[in-house]
């Protein structure tokens, strides 16, 4: 049995290799195939030894999270009280939003962070290259403390850091946010250490040991790292959404609404309410919703964007028409035979998505 998963969490390399083994472990699973790029997990098991809560039980233990994808797969699923699973372009839209959505917080939290460093790094190390800000003994405590407030604001913009990289080593998976959190509250930590040394100093007129600890002050280390992994992981972010592209033009082959004879007259519904049995009418120059059977008429179809054929074919009573194909010529009524996630352009998009989350033998090596 092979059932495909949504997983959450994962942010690098390690976090894959991390799911992976997590999931081969379990006993009756044959194979996993796990895609950071669309976050999402194919595994192959045998029922009879594990199932669906298993496998989500043993991401969950590591720190990820993992659930079924919800796809409607039998003709039944497209029939039954108008669909019980969303359609291949609901699917899509809820992906699109999620990375529009991820890619909005972390192009949100990567500008704060930005405007927060600017500042932070000229107050650390401006006067190092003789810019007059803050320079002097007597501005130590006061750059100190600017220092201290701008790299707690970057770091609280830049938790998840910390929250998913700690949450990772506490479970024994570390991945990369685990190391950058390492780094960076060590950075973070030290110098608060000797920021209060620096005050302990000052308050018995130690200036001496003040002035070496004004300049060990490591916060601005701390900030840099974060902030600059942050626009990595945006940029990584754009990236996923591209490679979706060859996906998204597939899925918009297919029309967004269809014309009905339902009681007499023509209905214009959304395709994704085409239900199996309906009678559609297709005019010249529209594309055909669903798969079907034509009952009425005939028509020239343009098949190319399904078959490759570059001659359109001329259909009548009695033969197939497929989703996504146009009609170039004539008018005809088909009825509906497959809808939703069994039509032939879903099953291609199936195809095309589930060859992305396998690996090659050398890419698994």
């Amino acid at each position: 049995m092979k059932e495909q998963f949504d997983v959450t969490g994962m942010t690098c390399a390690a976090c894959e290799a991390n799911v992976t083994k997590a999931v081969a472990r379990l006993a009756g699973v044959q194979d996993v195939n796990v895609n950071l790029i669309s976050n999402t997990m194919m595994v192959e098991f045998d029922p009879d030894t594990t199932d669906a809560k298993d496998i989500m039980e043993a991401v969950d233990r590591i720190g990820y999270g993992a659930t079924p994808k919800q796809t409607q797969t039998t003709e039944a699923a497209g029939t039954a009280a108008g669909g019980t699973g969303p359609s291949i372009q609901q699917e899509w839209d809820a992906r699109q939003a999620r990375l529009e959505k991820e890619q909005a917080g972390m192009k949100r939290e990567m500008w704060w962070s930005i405007a927060l460093l600017v500042p932070l790094m000229t107050i650390s190390m401006g006067p190092m290259v003789g810019l007059p800000i803050l320079a002097g003994h007597e501005w130590g405590m006061v750059s100190a403390i600017l220092q201290l407030t701008l790299t707690t604001y970057i770091l609280f913009f830049q938790r998840h850091f910390f929250t998913h990289g700690l949450k990772a080593l506490m479970k024994r998976a570390p991945n990369m946010d685990s190391l950058v959190a390492i780094g960076a509250g060590a950075a973070y930590v030290y110098g608060l250490w000797n920021l209060c040394v620096m005050g302990h100093a000052l308050s018995i007129m130690d200036m001496e040991l003040a002035h070496q600890m004004q300049h060990s002050l490591y916060f601005e280390s701390a900030a840099t790292i974060v902030t600059l992994v942050s626009i990595g992981k945006y940029l990584e972010a754009r990236s996923k959404a591209k490679t979706g592209d060859a996906l998204g033009k597939l899925v918009d082959l297919a029309p967004k609404t269809a014309t009905l004879w339902r009681d007499g007259q023509e209905v214009e519904v959304n395709a994704s309410d085409i239900l199996a049995g309906d009678i559609v009418i297709m005019k010249p120059g529209q594309s055909v919703p669903v798969d079907g059977v034509i009952t009425q008429g005939e028509g020239t179809l343009d098949q190319a964007a399904i078959t490759g054929e570059s001659v359109p074919v001329e259909k009548t009573v009695g033969d197939s028409v497929m989703t996504a194909t146009i009609n170039t010529n004539g008018t005809f009524r088909f009825r509906a035979t497959k809808v939703g996630n069994d039509t032939t352009l879903a099953q291609i998009i199936r195809l095309v998505d589930e060859a992305g989350s396998t690996k090659a033998p050398i890419a698994r090596l």
